[in-house]
């Protein structure tokens, strides 16, 4: 959860009143410009079209990293010979702002700058990238390519929800054959799903689709708990690291990584793709 404070108003990541969002549209057309006294642009904010007509649509959004990281083929260990993987680089989306995190944080950074905010506060969990990138993205604030190939199925690490909702939503909105997998590292299937399922409401999908039909949440990657590391998880993530190049962190990719594999090996049936790519969230 992120707070922004503009004087005594609170404004909350979780739902946008209609006040509000009258609020951002009227001072939108004086904030959108770049001046010598402002460090910063802010942007307005276009849709696709896949997406114009859900609801809470952003306004507004700031410009903090680069979007379009690569995506190449990973040679990750212990993975049957019919399978290629690959792997999203989200790892690499700015030197300081690296980490999926600050995709959300272009907009809900946008907005409190809209509305005159003048300070964020964050409420995160233990070891959180969200929290460091949210008090880099800030203090930058106040100072100053497509991939053509084609996929079976996405592996993601859900943690807290957001990025599982965001990729599902999207996958499913688009049209595409994509099959999305995530892999909980903390809490459990259902738990997840009744997330995903408050956002498909809150953005007006609630009686289109739900959670259950585009993503599948597995639940074998928690091992000891959240942020708690097994041997054999470290190890994974040392050999990963020697073999491959790719640093995995021990509470969200490491243990999804590991899940990844296990599952390619002990289960086939459930990731049925061999093509298969992996989002590295940073």
């Amino acid at each position: 959860m992120m707070i922004a404070f503009k004087v005594k108003a609170l404004i909350c990541q979780g739902k946008i009143n209609h006040f509000k969002r009258h609020l951002l549209l009227a001072t939108t057309n004086h904030r959108c410009r770049h001046t010598k006294s402002n460090s910063y642009k802010l942007l307005s904010y276009r849709p696709p079209d896949w997406a114009s007509q859900l609801q809470m649509i952003p306004l507004v959004k700031v410009k903090l990293f680069q979007p379009f990281t690569p995506i190449h083929k990973w040679s990750l260990p212990n993975i049957p010979d019919d399978v290629d993987i690959y792997i999203k680089r989200d790892d690499m989306t700015g030197s300081v702002l690296s980490g999926n995190k600050v995709r959300k944080l272009e907009f809900l950074l946008g907005e409190a700058l809209a509305t005159g905010c003048q300070a964020v506060i964050t409420c995160v969990g233990v070891q959180s990238n969200h929290c460091r990138t949210t008090a880099v993205a800030a203090k930058q604030l106040s100072q100053v390519q497509g991939v053509t190939d084609r996929f079976d199925d996405v592996i993601l690490t859900v943690g807290s929800g957001g990025t599982a909702a965001g990729v599902a939503i999207g996958n499913f909105l688009t049209g595409s054959h994509l099959r999305v997998h995530a892999f909980a590292v903390c809490d459990t299937a259902e738990y997840f799903h009744s997330h995903i399922n408050e956002t498909l409401n809150s953005i007006g999908l609630g009686d289109t689709v739900r959670s259950h039909d585009i993503i599948n949440i597995h639940e074998g990657a928690r091992g000891l708990g959240y942020g708690i590391s097994k041997p054999e998880e470290l190890e994974f993530i040392k050999t990963v690291a020697q073999q491959t190049s790719i640093l995995l962190d021990h509470t969200y990719t490491g243990k999804s990584a590991l899940a990844l594999t296990n599952e390619l090996r002990k289960h086939r049936s459930k990731i049925k793709g061999s093509r298969i790519l992996f989002l590295h969230s940073g």
